[in-house]
């Protein structure tokens, strides 16, 4: 595993990442979020907008970005302003391996 800086070409590896573990984390919440109403919420133009925001907001400085990646595929990532965590989002298949741990610490 390698944890290193966001850049802008790991981007929609960083969107994947941040759709697949939404559509594990959120079906259920409540009664009223169902699975079909969380693929409708990243479906269509939230890949763009998401990236889009990605790229924004890492090119104005407003925050810093981590990732981790195996073998090259990114599998988590971390976004941080000054000490404050903003988004934390790592694959269901690689939880549990202390990669959000990681890094958060970086």
């Amino acid at each position: 595993m390698l944890i290193r800086k966001a850049e802008q070409g790991n981007l929609s590896q960083v969107v994947a990442v941040h759709k697949e573990t939404f559509i594990a984390t959120y079906p259920g919440v409540t009664p009223e979020v169902t699975y079909e109403a969380v693929l409708d919420h990243v479906s269509g133009e939230w890949s763009n907008r998401a990236e889009g925001y990605y790229k924004s907001g890492l090119t104005a400085g407003k925050f810093s970005m981590h990732v981790a990646s195996v073998a090259g595929l990114v599998v988590g990532f971390c976004m941080s302003n000054e000490n404050f965590c903003s988004g934390l989002c790592i694959v269901p298949e690689y939880q549990g391996r202390k990669i959000g741990k990681a890094l958060m610490f970086n």
